[in-house]
């Protein structure tokens, strides 16, 4: 989902807000499901009917759990509970994703505008790491 470059980019960086860092996630996880919605579908119709299929996909999605976690986690600069993390990667996913671009007719920007200020919503105020 989010390979080392584009998560080191990320990192809070002097001069760089919280805002804008979690617009860089936003608009990296954007990306990746713009070049994959195809795929997406095509992975949920065949998972539903063929179990090693389902496995692909559960794992795929374990994985773009841990990878947006980290990356948000960087861009705000503390943990997130585990609550927290389920928001944001329900928020982040390609299925939520799809629905507004695709289905809604949302703009990659007003999608990257919402996203960004929906996940600074959810996880709120937090205190810096020690």
């Amino acid at each position: 989902v989010l390979d080392e470059v584009v998560v080191g980019a990320i990192d809070e960086g002097p001069g760089r807000r919280r805002e804008e860092r979690v617009r860089s996630v936003v608009e990296a996880v954007a990306a990746g499901h713009e070049r994959s919605a195809g795929v997406w579908r095509a992975l949920l119709q065949a998972a539903s009917g063929d179990g090693e299929v389902e496995g692909w996909r559960a794992d795929l999605e374990r994985r773009r759990r841990t990878e947006v976690g980290d990356a948000v986690r960087r861009a705000v600069g503390a943990d997130l509970d585990p609550l927290l993390l389920d928001l944001v990667w329900a928020l982040l996913g390609p299925d939520v994703h799809l629905h507004l671009v695709e289905d809604a007719g949302w703009s990659p920007d007003e999608y990257t505008t919402a996203m960004t200020d929906a996940v600074l919503r959810v996880v709120g105020p937090v205190r810096k790491r020690r």
